[in-house]
């Protein structure tokens, strides 16, 4: 889901209208079931690499917001 999370201030035309659009859809409850293999992988990642380098925590965390986030 690679939009520009700024279209809450784009002027409004044809861009912003797609932008919205995308939005739409990509956030509408429909749509969840879609995220959950992307979320898993991205948790399991996170507990190998906490078991791997349990001292870089925040950084483990990081890297799954940015994941499951984009």
């Amino acid at each position: 889901m690679r939009i520009n999370w700024l279209a809450a201030l784009m002027p409004y035309g044809d861009r912003w209208r797609r932008a919205r659009k995308a939005l739409h859809i990509c956030l509408q409850p429909s749509a969840i079931p879609e995220y959950h293999s992307l979320e898993r992988k991205a948790a399991h990642r996170v507990l190998r690499n906490l078991v791997v380098n349990p001292s870089a925590f925040d950084e483990h965390v990081r890297q799954y917001v940015l994941i499951v986030t984009t």
